[in-house]
Protein backbone atom coordinates (compact mmCIF):
# COMPACT_ATOMS: atom_id res chain seq x y z
CA UNK A 1 0.00 0.00 0.00
CA UNK A 2 3.01 2.52 0.88
CA UNK A 3 4.64 1.50 -2.69
CA UNK A 4 1.28 2.22 -4.30
CA UNK A 5 0.59 5.37 -2.90
CA UNK A 6 3.77 6.59 -3.43
CA UNK A 7 4.08 5.36 -6.66
CA UNK A 8 7.10 3.04 -5.95
CA UNK A 9 7.93 0.05 -7.28
CA UNK A 10 7.27 -3.04 -4.97
CA UNK A 11 10.29 -4.27 -5.18
CA UNK A 12 12.54 -1.41 -4.68
CA UNK A 13 10.67 -0.13 -1.70
CA UNK A 14 11.34 -3.08 0.01
CA UNK A 15 15.26 -2.82 -1.19
CA UNK A 16 15.36 0.64 0.08
CA UNK A 17 14.22 -0.05 3.62
CA UNK A 18 16.68 -3.20 4.22
CA UNK A 19 19.99 -3.32 5.33
CA UNK A 20 20.64 -6.89 5.32
CA UNK A 21 22.25 -8.15 2.23
CA UNK A 22 21.10 -11.93 2.41
CA UNK A 23 17.73 -10.33 2.57
CA UNK A 24 18.38 -7.71 -0.68
CA UNK A 25 19.70 -10.49 -2.63
CA UNK A 26 16.83 -12.65 -1.90
CA UNK A 27 14.39 -9.56 -3.38
CA UNK A 28 16.44 -8.81 -6.47
CA UNK A 29 16.21 -12.60 -7.38
CA UNK A 30 12.63 -12.95 -6.77
CA UNK A 31 12.79 -10.06 -9.13
CA UNK A 32 14.96 -11.03 -11.72
CA UNK A 33 12.55 -14.37 -11.95
CA UNK A 34 9.68 -12.44 -12.63
CA UNK A 35 11.02 -9.98 -15.13
CA UNK A 36 11.71 -13.00 -17.17
CA UNK A 37 8.42 -13.42 -18.11
CA UNK A 38 6.08 -10.87 -19.18
CA UNK A 39 3.16 -10.18 -17.29
CA UNK A 40 -0.38 -11.69 -18.78
CA UNK A 41 -2.98 -9.88 -20.19
CA UNK A 42 -5.31 -9.38 -17.43
CA UNK A 43 -3.33 -10.91 -15.16
CA UNK A 44 -2.13 -9.30 -11.82
CA UNK A 45 1.05 -9.28 -9.73
CA UNK A 46 1.98 -9.16 -6.20
CA UNK A 47 5.10 -9.74 -4.00
CA UNK A 48 5.59 -10.81 -0.55
CA UNK A 49 9.00 -11.14 1.56
CA UNK A 50 10.22 -12.56 4.99
CA UNK A 51 13.01 -13.69 7.34
CA UNK A 52 11.25 -16.33 9.04
CA UNK A 53 11.44 -15.57 12.64
CA UNK A 54 13.71 -12.77 12.03
CA UNK A 55 16.45 -15.22 12.87
CA UNK A 56 15.95 -18.12 9.90
CA UNK A 57 15.57 -18.68 6.39
CA UNK A 58 14.90 -15.37 4.35
CA UNK A 59 12.24 -16.23 1.58
CA UNK A 60 10.33 -13.86 -1.50
CA UNK A 61 7.08 -14.75 -3.38
CA UNK A 62 5.85 -13.54 -6.03
CA UNK A 63 2.42 -14.90 -7.60
CA UNK A 64 0.42 -13.96 -10.96
CA UNK A 65 -3.38 -14.03 -10.99
CA UNK A 66 -6.59 -13.55 -12.77
CA UNK A 67 -9.73 -12.86 -11.27
CA UNK A 68 -13.13 -13.49 -13.03
CA UNK A 69 -16.40 -11.40 -13.07
CA UNK A 70 -17.45 -13.78 -10.25
CA UNK A 71 -14.72 -12.81 -8.31
CA UNK A 72 -12.79 -16.35 -8.74
CA UNK A 73 -9.18 -16.25 -8.08
CA UNK A 74 -7.11 -18.03 -10.16
CA UNK A 75 -3.36 -18.68 -9.48
CA UNK A 76 -1.59 -18.50 -12.70
CA UNK A 77 2.17 -18.33 -12.09
CA UNK A 78 4.61 -18.47 -9.17
CA UNK A 79 7.64 -17.35 -7.99
CA UNK A 80 10.09 -18.19 -5.20
CA UNK A 81 13.18 -17.31 -4.36
CA UNK A 82 14.82 -18.66 -0.63
CA UNK A 83 18.00 -18.48 0.86
CA UNK A 84 18.35 -21.12 3.70
CA UNK A 85 22.23 -21.10 4.33
CA UNK A 86 24.34 -23.46 2.42
CA UNK A 87 22.39 -26.37 0.49
CA UNK A 88 22.94 -30.06 1.07
CA UNK A 89 19.85 -31.06 -0.83
CA UNK A 90 18.53 -28.45 -3.27
CA UNK A 91 15.13 -30.66 -4.73
CA UNK A 92 14.21 -31.49 -0.71
CA UNK A 93 14.23 -27.41 -0.26
CA UNK A 94 12.07 -26.73 -3.69
CA UNK A 95 10.00 -29.57 -2.56
CA UNK A 96 9.41 -27.87 0.71
CA UNK A 97 9.09 -24.33 -0.06
CA UNK A 98 6.71 -25.24 -2.82
CA UNK A 99 4.15 -27.82 -0.94
CA UNK A 100 4.60 -24.75 1.77
CA UNK A 101 3.66 -22.58 -1.13
CA UNK A 102 0.19 -24.86 -1.64
CA UNK A 103 -0.74 -24.85 1.68
CA UNK A 104 -0.42 -21.07 2.35
CA UNK A 105 -2.13 -20.33 -0.62
CA UNK A 106 -5.44 -22.69 0.04
CA UNK A 107 -5.44 -21.12 3.34
CA UNK A 108 -5.13 -17.81 1.97
CA UNK A 109 -8.23 -18.46 -0.39
CA UNK A 110 -10.04 -20.92 0.74
CA UNK A 111 -9.94 -22.21 4.67
CA UNK A 112 -12.39 -21.35 7.14
CA UNK A 113 -13.76 -23.00 9.69
CA UNK A 114 -17.30 -22.19 10.12
CA UNK A 115 -19.19 -22.49 13.47
CA UNK A 116 -22.53 -21.76 14.83
CA UNK A 117 -23.77 -20.80 18.37
CA UNK A 118 -23.23 -24.66 19.39
CA UNK A 119 -20.23 -26.23 17.73
CA UNK A 120 -17.49 -26.56 14.53
CA UNK A 121 -20.12 -26.71 11.65
CA UNK A 122 -17.31 -27.28 9.00
CA UNK A 123 -16.30 -31.13 9.69
CA UNK A 124 -15.88 -32.74 6.09
CA UNK A 125 -14.03 -32.19 2.89
CA UNK A 126 -17.28 -30.62 1.77
CA UNK A 127 -17.91 -27.79 4.11
CA UNK A 128 -14.36 -27.16 4.65
CA UNK A 129 -12.38 -26.28 1.55
CA UNK A 130 -8.96 -26.48 -0.13
CA UNK A 131 -7.28 -25.82 -2.36
CA UNK A 132 -7.78 -27.84 -5.32
CA UNK A 133 -5.54 -29.05 -8.32
CA UNK A 134 -6.96 -26.82 -10.84
CA UNK A 135 -5.80 -23.87 -9.15
CA UNK A 136 -1.99 -25.13 -8.53
CA UNK A 137 -0.18 -22.64 -11.03
CA UNK A 138 3.25 -23.06 -12.32
CA UNK A 139 5.87 -22.81 -9.62
CA UNK A 140 9.25 -21.85 -10.57
CA UNK A 141 11.68 -21.45 -7.56
CA UNK A 142 15.45 -20.09 -6.81
CA UNK A 143 16.95 -21.33 -3.92
CA UNK A 144 20.21 -19.79 -3.23
CA UNK A 145 23.07 -21.32 -2.19
CA UNK A 146 25.07 -19.49 0.42
CA UNK A 147 28.43 -21.91 0.77
CA UNK A 148 29.95 -22.29 4.22
CA UNK A 149 26.73 -20.17 6.19
CA UNK A 150 24.88 -22.53 8.45
CA UNK A 151 21.77 -24.16 6.55
CA UNK A 152 18.99 -22.03 8.62
CA UNK A 153 16.02 -24.69 7.78
CA UNK A 154 12.78 -24.09 5.69
CA UNK A 155 10.06 -25.53 7.20
CA UNK A 156 7.40 -22.58 7.09
CA UNK A 157 9.66 -20.13 5.59
CA UNK A 158 7.07 -19.82 2.71
CA UNK A 159 3.96 -19.46 4.70
CA UNK A 160 4.06 -15.58 5.48
CA UNK A 161 5.25 -14.46 2.01
CA UNK A 162 2.79 -16.24 -0.08
CA UNK A 163 -0.21 -14.82 1.51
CA UNK A 164 1.36 -11.07 1.42
CA UNK A 165 1.67 -12.29 -2.69
CA UNK A 166 -1.65 -13.17 -2.97
CA UNK A 167 -3.16 -10.39 -1.60
CA UNK A 168 -0.83 -7.83 -2.97
CA UNK A 169 -1.84 -9.29 -6.24
CA UNK A 170 -5.40 -9.35 -5.73
CA UNK A 171 -5.24 -6.09 -4.19
CA UNK A 172 -3.68 -4.70 -7.98
CA UNK A 173 -6.34 -6.89 -9.78
CA UNK A 174 -9.34 -4.92 -7.69
CA UNK A 175 -7.75 -1.55 -6.73
CA UNK A 176 -8.38 -1.96 -2.68
CA UNK A 177 -6.49 -4.18 0.12
CA UNK A 178 -8.95 -6.99 0.69
CA UNK A 179 -8.31 -7.01 4.94
CA UNK A 180 -9.75 -10.30 5.88
CA UNK A 181 -9.03 -14.00 4.85
CA UNK A 182 -9.71 -16.64 3.25
CA UNK A 183 -10.40 -14.48 0.33
CA UNK A 184 -13.88 -15.83 -0.77
CA UNK A 185 -16.25 -14.15 -3.24
CA UNK A 186 -18.41 -13.97 0.17
CA UNK A 187 -15.57 -11.66 1.87
CA UNK A 188 -14.31 -9.74 -1.06
CA UNK A 189 -17.44 -8.76 -1.57
CA UNK A 190 -18.45 -7.81 1.78
CA UNK A 191 -15.40 -5.94 1.81
CA UNK A 192 -15.78 -3.97 -1.12
CA UNK A 193 -19.45 -2.98 -0.39
CA UNK A 194 -17.87 -1.51 2.66
CA UNK A 195 -15.93 1.20 1.31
Amino acid sequence: ELAKAKNIDPFEIRINHLKDKRAITVIENLKDQMNSKDQGVDLFRGIGFSRYKNSAAFCGVGVELKVNEDLEIKLINAWISVDAGEVAYEDGIKAQVEGGFVQAASWTLYEEVNFDTKEIISKDWDTYKIIEFDNIPNIQTNVIDQVGLPYLGVGEVVAGPTGAAISNALSAALGQTIKTMPFTKEIITKEVLQT
